[in-house]
């Protein structure tokens, strides 16, 4: 039997009722909330009594407002596991439809309705209980359209499997997912580029000048493209490395640079069905005209 999974999002106003996302999985307006007051218990825990009083209330607390139901079936075919397939799907979200997405909680069943919420066979799971860190909002991403969820409908499902096969698209897919929750921009971009680096660099001299030459040639379809993407990821690299090696955060240009490298690197690999090799990427650098993808 197909086993679904139904998690509660925190994201932008959807601009739908219901949107298919292919492959059985959908996304559709609901509400609840999630909220967790904090407590705090003076006395050590006994056999029959984990929290004994006094009690006291401390100062704030946990609340999402969960306004989208996202579901989708958990794939047979797929090497990844239960939970990393949830990981999986709730990162191409983020990718792909808006960065400001959050899961607070998953569920086995629906909650599109109090009366399905509540009944004794559903369970909630807390899932994303940590805030964003890290925005990168816009007026473009004030809303959720149906427009932006194509690549979603079209390539979760191949993604899942790919991510399955390989480590390293699987990680590339979890760092973008994950870069809005770590603490400072400069850790995220150095995290980031690992990830780039680990793509294109199985030789390592010369890592920022091979670095941004390979993803030119990957990424680059013309001559004018291939500067563009040359020059972007050596001032990505630049920055990557004064992150590193300085207390300082970096700017946010330098990060979304990063991120719109990696998120173009995913969609190549994904749909070549491959990750670069260093054959590869000598034949496109020296003969561009060359399309063996």
């Amino acid at each position: 039997m197909k086993k679904k999974v139904y998690l509660g999002l925190t994201c932008p106003p959807l601009d739908f009722e219901s949107l298919d996302l292919g492959n059985q999985a959908y996304l559709v307006k609901t509400y609840a909330s999630l909220f967790a007051p904090f407590m705090l218990s003076f006395t050590r825990p006994t056999a029959s009594k984990r929290y004994g009083e006094p009690w006291k209330a401390a100062n704030g607390g946990l609340n999402f407002v969960i306004n989208a139901q996202a579901e989708f079936e958990i794939l047979a075919k797929s090497k990844l596991t239960e939970d990393e397939q949830i990981s999986h799907f709730v990162a191409l979200l983020r990718i792909s439809i808006s960065p400001e997405i959050l899961c607070p909680f998953i569920s086995n069943g629906p909650f599109l309705n109090a009366e399905d919420a509540v009944k004794a066979d559903v369970t909630f799971y807390p899932y994303e209980t940590e805030s964003i860190y890290t925005r990168f909002t816009n007026a473009e991403s004030k809303k959720v359209t149906e427009s932006k969820s194509v690549w979603m409908r079209e390539n979760w499902h191949s993604s899942m499997l790919f991510a399955g096969e390989n480590k390293q698209y699987k990680l590339a897919v979890e760092i973008l997912g994950k870069v809005q929750h770590f603490h400072s921009r400069g850790m995220a971009l150095v995290a980031i580029c690992g990830v780039l680096e680990s793509f294109y660099l199985q030789n390592r001299s010369e890592l920022s000048f091979r670095l941004a030459l390979f993803i030119a040639a990957y990424l680059g379809n013309t001559g004018k493209d291939r500067i563009s993407y040359f020059n972007t990821a050596k001032k990505v690299y630049a920055a990557r490395s004064a992150s590193a090696h300085s207390s300082e955060d970096c700017p946010v240009e330098p990060l979304l640079d990063a991120i719109h490298l990696l998120r173009l690197t995913v969609w190549a690999a994904l749909s070549n069905k491959k990750l670069p090799k260093v054959e590869d990427l000598d034949v496109l650098l020296l003969n561009p005209q060359f399309d063996q993808f």
